[in-house]
């Protein structure tokens, strides 16, 4: 999909596994600081820690993990820009990771397109393997030139108190497992044991140990638990425990535990770093049950050009049988066919000149004019044909179809360029979108149209010539 500039971009902060909330929230307000001295930056909002919403998207995100939505002024330069600036010295001014990137278009979450231009799918029954690979990839991705902004979506960090209860002390004190686990809930979430009545209003009365009392695990195991014969026995005789970092949340591809790294290409070719990408890929030891996949914007452009090949070729078989059917033959259908290729050298002149790229809608575009530039062969092949009816001989036909149908053509040529002359020049957030489409259509016709008044009466001499229908 084309790059649209909304103007706005976003900004990930990611500290060590298992930092502490506090510690983020004083990793942002620094942020922050940065950030509005900027005299490009308008407005700065701040996530930190789980969040029901995300900016970035559906991810979830840990404790240590903050993400900032930074908007832009209006004067301020293109976003690309300022992002490169900032980029540098966002990293420089912080220990922490640091990662910025484009918000999807609209359009873009509406088809579920990858929101990073290269993306690593790293597959395996082990996570604590997977992240090994993770750092490792990381490590090797920084010596690849306008590979940027590298994040993961492994949302760990997430301290949890792991608990085995032992069955031989519990069966010991008549104490049965579900007694222990009921416990543990009770005394760190707590219990209702009541309600109190305020008239037509019920409210609940939570029962608990103290915030003090449930700080650290050893103060868990030292809690008193109540056992049949009316003693009380500290939790460390029926279980035993230790302190875990654990994921937020687990994700999955193809039944299989998946960390994926997304990244951004900047200065550089999509394509040329997706091969240099493939090619550390390639020089990894990965262990037995273990592979990194590619993904991204790169998969997701190769499957659409071959989509749209697909569809241009199918569109070209079409106009040809509709066009054999009306003229009876297979030689004059060929004969119009041939402005879709004279339609692409337009194209390509267009995307230079204009500085764009081939990508969806310029694709779409391209398939248009597959169905629009035949028009003009065909006011003039059709009006040779009528004329040799006639008797005219061929030369005079082919000269006769230039002056009369002359007129017709270029109007037909004028009236489609200017009505989509205001999508390409009119500015404004979010005109790249179809800036690329009317840029396909503009150029590709306008070449198209000068082409086919020369290439099409030229090959209808030669092949009429050659079939001896000079007469």
């Amino acid at each position: 999909m084309p790059q649209v500039d909304q103007r706005q971009f976003l900004v990930d902060i990611e500290l060590p596994p298992g930092a502490a909330l506090s510690a983020t929230v004083a990793a942002t307000e620094n942020m922050e600081k940065i950030l509005l001295n900027e005299a490009e930056i308008a407005a700065v909002f701040a996530q930190v820690g789980r969040v029901g919403f995300q900016f970035g998207g559906t991810e979830e995100q840990g404790m240590e993990r903050a993400t900032f939505l930074v908007q832009l002024k209006d004067e301020a330069p293109a976003t690309e820009e300022v992002t490169a600036k900032l980029r540098e010295r966002l990293l420089s001014a912080n220990h922490s990771q640091i990662a910025l990137r484009r918000p999807q278009s609209q359009f873009a979450n509406m088809l579920g397109l990858a929101e990073a231009d290269i993306t690593l799918q790293i597959c395996g029954p082990e996570i604590s393997t997977a992240l090994a690979l993770a750092d490792t990839i990381r490590r090797h991705s920084v010596k690849i030139e306008g590979l940027t902004d590298l994040r993961s979506d492994f949302a760990g960090g997430q301290q949890e108190m792991v608990l085995t209860i032992d069955r031989h002390a519990t069966a010991q004190y008549g104490v049965t497992p579900a007694t222990i686990a009921t416990f543990v809930e009770n005394y760190m979430r707590g219990t209702v044991p009541t309600t109190f009545k305020d008239f037509d209003q019920k409210i609940s009365i939570l029962l608990h140990a103290q915030e003090s009392d449930r700080k650290t695990i050893e103060q868990l195991l030292h809690a008193p638990v109540p056992t049949t014969n009316g003693q009380t026995v500290p939790l460390r005789r029926f279980v035993s425990g230790n302190m875990n970092v654990a994921p937020t949340a687990i994700f999955r591809e193809n039944q299989a535990r998946t960390i994926s790294l997304y990244c951004n290409v900047s200065g550089r070719d999509l394509e040329a770093v997706a091969r240099e990408v493939e090619k550390m890929i390639a020089k990894l030891k990965l262990p037995s049950g273990y592979e990194v996949r590619l993904a991204g914007q790169r998969t997701e452009m190769r499957a659409t050009f071959w989509s749209m090949a697909a569809a241009i070729v199918l569109a070209i078989a079409l106009m040809y049988m509709i066009l054999a059917a009306e003229f009876e033959s297979l030689k004059y259908p060929f004969i119009i066919m041939l402005a879709a290729p004279l339609a692409i050298i337009g194209v390509v002149f267009g995307l230079l000149v204009t500085g764009q790229t081939i990508n969806l809608m310029s694709l779409i575009g391209l398939m248009v004019l597959v169905g629009i530039v035949d028009n003009d062969a065909i006011v003039k092949v059709d009006f040779i044909l009528q004329e040799r009816k006639r008797g005219t001989p061929l030369r005079e036909a082919i000269l006769l179809a230039g002056q009369k149908r002359l007129r017709p053509i270029v109007m037909n040529t004028v009236t489609t360029i200017f009505g989509m002359l205001p999508m390409m020049i009119y500015p404004g957030t979010g005109t790249e979108f179809y800036r690329l489409l009317a840029v396909a259509v503009i150029f590709g016709l306008a070449f198209a149209t000068a082409l086919t008044l020369v290439v099409v009466p030229v090959v209808v001499w030669v092949m009429g010539k050659a079939d001896g229908e000079m007469g």
